[in-house]
Formats: C-alpha cells, structure tokens, sequence
C-alpha cells in the first residue's frame, strides 16, 4: 500500500511539474514569445527526469517490455498526474483570470485542442503519436547519456520541437483545460485520444529501438 501511495504521490508531482511548464509556455505565448515559451516548457519533463518524478508518458514506452508491475504501476501513475495536472491548472486560472493577455493566450491554446474543426480526431492522434516519440526519445536520452549536460540538452531539444510544432501531450491538455476553465466532453475525448496517441508513438519508437540494437 506505501508503495503504491508512493507512486500515486510521485505521479502528482510529475503533473505538478508538467503544469510548471505549461504555465512557462502560456506566459511567453502572452508576451509575444511561443520560441521562447517551447524551451521553456522543458522545465517540466526536467523536473521529471531528473527528481526521478512519475509522467505517464515518460514510462509507457519502458513498462510495456519489464516486469508485470511496471504496467500496472501506470495506473496510479496516470491518475496521479491527472490530479497534479488539474490542480496546478486551476491554480494557475485563478491566479491570471484577470490579466487579458494571459486569459487570450491560454484561450487560444485551448482553441487548438478541443476536439472539432480546428482539432479533428485524426489530427489530433496523429499529433499525440508524434509527441508521444519525442517525449520518448527525450527520457530515452536521458537514460543513455552519461554526461548530465547531454542529458539535459537531449530533453530540451525534444520538447523544444514537439512543444513549438503543435504536438499534443495529454497531461499537459489536462492542464491547458484546468489553465484555461475549458472542460467540456470534447476536451475529455481529447484527453483519451491524446492518451492514446502518446502512449502509440512510445511504444513505436522503443520497439524501433529494440529491433535495431539487436542488429
């Protein structure tokens, strides 16, 4: 039972930390800066990777070729980062509801996201596969470079990339739609794609992985 708080506490914190960054993006968008904004969303999987924090997304890839519990651990895991994602979010909201720029760039990002015209399904799975590789690769990144500044680059520039192309992270959606008072049942069927997808495009890519280091 301790263990398993553990890992729910822990999943908390990693939603925490990807709220962080979330916020990092949506206040650079307000001032103009989405370049700026997409590096520094990294402060999140950062914290992740290196405070040893539990992200959905960052162990999909590696629990599906361990032990048993490593898939069931993502179950503690994803509702912790659900409750870290969606607390911050709303923390976040409440603390910037009255600052127009702010409320205008949250909005728009949130626009983006909701399922329907301007997110059709099958944009937006594609999108969470595509985000899903590089959340991988970046985490992957981590764990193979010895040298602490590679690790840090390698999780920079993947989330850099992913974070400025559009791609879609659920657990950072979770936050947008806390951030920005938008929860509706077209944000929730964007969070179970975005699962999905994010979950396919890890899978993909460390079977990729694994097939070439057996060449």
């Amino acid at each position: 039972m301790k263990k398993i708080a553990k890992t729910l506490f822990l999943g908390i914190l990693a939603g925490f930390a990807i709220g962080l960054g979330s916020f990092a993006f949506v206040m650079s968008k307000s001032l103009g800066s989405s370049i700026v904004g997409s590096f520094a969303f990294s402060i999140g999987l950062l914290l992740v990777c290196f405070l040893g924090l539990n992200l959905y997304t960052g162990k999909i890839g590696f629990a599906i070729d361990g032990p048993k519990e490593n898939v069931i651990n993502l179950i503690p895991i994803y509702i912790g980062n659900i409750i870290g994602a969606v607390i911050s979010g709303y923390l976040f909201y409440f603390a910037t509801k009255n600052i127009s720029s702010v409320v205008a760039s949250i909005n728009s990002v949130v626009e983006a996201r909701v399922i329907g015209d301007a997110d059709p399904w099958y944009r937006c799975l594609i999108m969470s596969s595509l985000c899903g590789i590089f959340v991988f690769l970046a985490v992957y990144g981590y764990k193979k470079f010895q040298n602490t500044g590679m690790k840090a680059f390698a999780i920079i520039m993947c989330v850099f990339i992913f974070v400025l192309t559009g791609m879609e992270h659920t657990i950072a959606n979770m936050v947008y739609f806390s951030f920005g008072n938008a929860w509706s049942w077209d944000a929730v069927l964007n969070i179970l794609i975005t699962t999905v997808g994010n979950s396919l495009g890890a899978i993909l890519v460390y079977l990729s992985i694994k097939v070439i280091e057996k060449k």
